[in-house]
């Protein structure tokens, strides 16, 4: 059985490629199926030059390391596996299975990682969708916690709306019928961009008139944001959080003591994959 991971991809808080169907491999022999054999195989698949150009690893003092990310070799790079932070390139995954890596934006690797509790989603046209924004950062005991961004502007394909998280960072919207990448930016924090895609099936009315709407824009989405290739039953599984429930996952109750994934916080931690690559 083909074991199928989901590949998104940011360049200094730019999606580059969001939840591309990865069928993973194993390209570097160690007789596993890694994050590392994902994200060669996406290069491969979907860099202008292929993964020599655009990825590199290597095995150094925190094992299976990153030296090249989407033709980046500055070595300020992260990577999560649904949505927790990576050991190594090394840490095994499975069919259905979601891969972010990035490249920092700020100087001081200050970037929070983001990610809505929805990663796919399917609706009618008309219909709504609420999504949670969530960030990864740690407590006043250095605990590992999620917790809501509140204040981010919702992006509908690279575009921004005038939709804004609330304090339990959600966020209500309608889209029109087509294919869409829904992201998020924030005024005060650097955010690891998050990702959702939407499909919007358009009604019987629709197939012949399309209503405009000013809370999506209609502009499409690059190829590489939401492939045809993509198998909805497997995307369906990898959601975090059902539409029905909502929320972040191991939402703390207090923001006391709370710390993000500063710079400060990545060098105390360097054995994760917050860290800077070096």
């Amino acid at each position: 059985e083909q074991t199928t991971v989901f590949v998104t991809i940011a360049v200094k808080g730019e999606l580059v490629a969001t939840l591309v169907a990865v069928p993973v491999e194993d390209v570097d022999g160690d007789s596993a199926l890694t994050v590392n054999d994902a994200l060669y195989i996406a290069h491969q698949n979907l860099y202008d030059g292929g993964v020599d150009a655009g990825y590199g690893y290597y095995t150094g003092d925190y094992g299976l390391s990153m030296s090249k990310l989407w033709g980046d070799e500055s070595g300020s790079f992260g990577y999560y596996l649904n949505n927790d932070s990576c050991m190594s390139l090394a840490d095994t995954v499975k069919n259905g299975d979601r891969v972010t890596a990035f490249v920092y934006a700020s100087a001081d690797w200050s970037d929070v990682y983001s990610y809505f509790d929805i990663n796919r989603t399917v609706i009618d046209a008309g219909q709504s969708v609420t999504l949670t924004l969530c960030a990864a950062g740690y407590d006043e005991n250095w605990a590992p916690i999620t917790y809501p961004v509140e204040g981010a502007t919702v992006t509908v394909d690279g575009r921004a709306t005038s939709l804004v998280t609330d304090a339990e960072g959600k966020i209500t919207l309608t889209l029109e019928a087509g294919e869409h990448v829904i992201s998020a930016t924030h005024g005060t924090l650097t955010l690891v961009p998050p990702a959702c895609t939407a499909t919007v099936n358009a009604t019987e009315t629709q197939a012949t008139t399309e209503a405009p709407t000013t809370e999506a824009p209609t502009t499409e989405a690059p190829t590489t944001q939401a492939p045809a290739t993509q198998d909805p039953a497997t995307e369906e599984s990898s959601t975090d959080t059902s539409a029905s429930e909502g929320g972040c996952k191991a939402v703390v109750g207090s923001a006391i003591g709370l710390v993000t994934l500063s710079g400060f916080v990545i060098c105390a931690i360097c054995t994760k994959t917050g860290r800077k690559e070096s």
